[in-house]
């Protein structure tokens, strides 16, 4: 008998049988149910001639991709929720499935600047609120803050990025979270970037610990360090590279790449000028002038 549960309707009827079963009044599937001929059309055939009433809505939605492989877990492709969410707060997921249009596929890479980028995105949709206070947001802005408001309140006030950058730094939380003046974010983001960097998953130019040695032309970088003020910006420090280099007759990307070599030992890093900036100017002259 049925009751023994010995025997299991084929997917075709399975599905449409369930959305009757739970009065279901919108169903989602992926774009390959909805082509021609496929089993979301066999549905709608089922609830109009057998069931004799009006199908569920259907909705479409992309195919979830894992760095540019259809995820599959037969095949081994993808990774767990659970592995995810030791890297990426929810919101973050939550804000990166929403953000494209529902029936584009989303290629899921958690890894360098991508990553970075859906941070920045987010960060960027978070401070919407005010700005459509005093102005009208383009329909792209629209977009940005109605997915914020779906995926989740942001808990932290800087930026993403600066909270790694100083981690890198410093390789403490409660002192990321006082240079930061946002020690509620630090403590909720050290567990996310701690895992993202463990699993080396971070962009090349961040995975840096300061270990100060002499470059290969020091005099570059004495030079740069001297005209360097405690008032400056980011980007006055990032200009004085360039000032610098043409007062020397040199390429600036030499300039760059002994500032570097003289904190970590590596040709590249983050932006000189934030870099400085978080170091602190006084503790950069100490670190670079013999």
């Amino acid at each position: 008998e049925i009751k023994d549960h010995k025997y299991k309707i084929v997917w075709r009827l399975h599905w449409p049988s369930w959305m009757d079963l739970f009065n279901t009044s919108l169903e989602g599937a992926g774009v390959d149910h909805h082509t021609k001929g496929g089993s979301w059309y066999t549905a709608v055939e089922i609830f109009r001639r057998i069931f004799k009433k009006k199908e569920p809505i259907g909705v479409r939605y992309g195919w979830l991709f894992y760095k540019g492989k259809k995820f599959s877990k037969s095949l081994g492709v993808g990774v767990k929720i659970s592995e995810i969410l030791k890297i990426m707060p929810p919101e973050i997921i939550k804000y990166y499935l929403l953000r494209p249009d529902i029936q584009e596929n989303k290629d899921f890479d958690p890894s360098g600047y991508k990553l970075l980028s859906i941070y920045e995105d987010y960060e960027y949709a978070s401070q919407l609120e005010e700005k459509a206070k005093v102005e009208k947001l383009s329909r792209a802005d629209q977009k940005k803050y109605l997915t914020y408001k779906l995926s989740g309140k942001r808990k932290w006030s800087a930026r993403f990025v600066d909270f790694l950058l100083y981690y890198q730094i410093f390789k403490d939380w409660e002192k990321v979270g006082e240079k930061l003046n946002d020690k509620d974010g630090a403590a909720y983001l050290s567990k996310y970037i701690e895992n993202w960097i463990k699993n080396n998953l971070h962009p090349e130019e961040y995975n840096f610990e300061i270990s100060p040695r002499r470059p290969p032309r020091p005099e570059y970088v004495e030079k740069f360090a001297e005209k360097l003020r405690e008032d400056m910006t980011d980007l006055d420090i990032h200009n004085l590279v360039y000032s610098t280099a043409q007062e020397l007759g040199v390429n600036p990307q030499e300039i760059f790449r002994n500032i570097y070599i003289s904190l970590f030992g590596k040709e590249k890093g983050p932006r000189v000028g934030r870099l400085i900036k978080a170091i602190g100017v006084k503790k950069f002259k100490e670190m670079v002038i013999s």
